[in-house]
């Protein structure tokens, strides 16, 4: 949830601060990718249909609604105000642990938000049957209209920790659900296992 709050100080122009938010955006773009495998895809040992719906209630438990879906594509797209599915404390935590990353980056001028209610956490959720087996998908995003309005274009990507909490709350959530159908836990992709 790539929340920047941005302290104007009288000599940094948007500009800047946009330059700024690239450089932070591209390293959590990296470190996205190298904890995908570890944080953003399961197999599921069950038919697409049975691990769709029981990704859609999940979604739903942690606090997201769906505002799109599609069967036939494997998609669900959920939204919510920040920082769900995290609580406050959780946030809390990401910024203690991002905040120095960020101004190494980014200056003083950018850091995460005590309130990250501005911006809104995108979860797209895709699966992909392979028989009777399925392989989940998760990706995050993060928007702030308000602050996109002012000409700020600040990073679409998420702080890797709240990435890592939001993906494990997620997982273990479902894996509940799989559990009161008797089904295994979602395991990770061996290798490039099932690459979607």
């Amino acid at each position: 949830m790539a929340c920047l709050l941005l302290l104007l100080s009288g000599c940094t122009s948007i500009a800047d601060l946009n330059d700024r938010s690239r450089r932070i955006e591209r390293e959590w773009t990296l470190e996205y990718q190298k904890g995908e495998d570890e944080l953003r895809f399961r197999v599921v040992e069950a038919p697409a249909i049975v691990v769709y719906e029981e990704m859609r209630r999940t979604l739903i438990d942690l606090g997201l609604p769906i505002v799109r879906e599609s069967f036939a594509d494997g998609v669900l797209v959920a939204e919510n105000n920040a920082p769900a599915p995290l609580t406050k404390e959780e946030w809390l935590e990401v910024k203690r642990k991002e905040d120095p990353q960020m101004k190494d980056l980014g200056g003083d001028s950018l850091v995460l938000p005590a309130d990250p209610s501005n911006f809104v956490i995108t979860l797209l959720a895709v699966v992909k049957g392979f028989g009777d087996i399925s392989v989940v998908h998760l990706e995050y995003e993060l928007d702030s209209p308000k602050y996109r309005r002012m000409g700020l274009l600040l990073s679409r990507k998420a702080p890797p920790s709240a990435v890592r909490i939001a993906s494990q709350k997620f997982w273990t959530s479902l894996r509940m659900r799989l559990e009161r159908l008797k089904i295994a836990p979602p395991r990770r992709r061996q290798g490039k296992e099932f690459e979607i």
